[in-house]
């Protein structure tokens, strides 16, 4: 909620069922338009591509800073990583995902 407050938009991908995302989406305050579900791994690759491709154009057209982050389990995650502009990987995947970061 106080990411949204401050004006920084947010979109979960899952590839759980609908209700299980719309009911862990809500614990931290996302709406309902806010929540992707059902996705495949190439839906949220697809996903994750446009909102960077977007991203660029914005920065080109109007001189933003804005970023594009991924937050994930860090499991195949390391092509989306390799996409946006931070990724922040949790749990058991997060060694897999520090190994194809550019740090």
């Amino acid at each position: 909620k106080a990411l949204k407050n401050m004006g920084i938009g947010i979109i979960m991908l899952s590839g759980g069922q609908r209700p299980t995302a719309i009911a862990l989406g809500s614990q931290v305050g996302l709406e309902e338009q806010d929540i992707k579900s059902e996705l495949l791994f190439e839906d949220k690759m697809t996903e994750i591509s446009n909102a960077v491709e977007e991203n660029e154009m914005k920065k080109k057209c109007w001189n933003t800073t804005r970023v594009v982050m991924m937050v994930g389990d860090g499991v195949n995650n390391a092509p989306a990583s390799a996409l946006v502009d931070v990724s922040v990987a949790m749990g058991e995947g997060a060694a897999c995902a520090m190994d194809t970061a550019d740090v």
